[in-house]
């Protein structure tokens, strides 16, 4: 998984600059995202006020505070160099937007995988057992009983 963590809610309302529009703690508020849909997801992810959900690593790149709805996320394009810098097609989506400067080598595009915890969800037959802190293998073994493969001897793949 890539790191990442939710720090607050954006709220588009408040005045200031766009880092400004972040509420921390008690003045994070709650988002507004429409009641979930069957699937337990909202319709609508571009609301007013939504999740603070930023990556640990990164390229360059021009943080929007937005969803990016408009196809892939490139956030860092080539330079005339070969070096990734921040695409500038997000400053100009969103004129506040803030430059980021990457943590990472300016020869990678994208963040890489890290150690850190990931959200995991589940439905259907099995998913009662997806539950609290689970260590990667217990996921794939949960997945095997569920799917009816794993009850008792190894199989060989041919």
């Amino acid at each position: 998984t890539h790191s990442g963590s939710i720090s607050g809610v954006i709220d588009d309302a408040k005045p200031g600059p766009l880092r400004e529009k972040v509420g921390v703690y008690a003045a994070a508020g709650y988002p507004n995202y429409p009641k979930a849909n069957i699937e337990g997801y909202p319709s609508e992810i571009d609301v007013s006020k939504r999740l603070a959900f930023f990556y640990g690593n990164y390229p360059d790149h021009y943080e929007t505070l937005h969803p990016k709805l408009d196809g892939t996320f490139k956030p860092a394009v080539k330079d005339g160099d070969g070096k990734y810098v921040a695409n500038p097609k997000y400053i100009q989506l969103h004129e506040d937007a803030i430059h980021m400067p990457g943590n990472l080598p300016s020869n990678q595009a994208v963040g890489v995988h890290t150690a850190d915890d990931a959200v995991l969800n589940a439905m259907g037959p099995g998913s009662e057992n997806f539950r609290g802190f689970m260590d990667n293998t217990e996921v794939f073994k949960v997945m095997v009983n569920s799917l009816g493969i794993g009850s008792g001897s190894v199989r060989s793949v041919k």
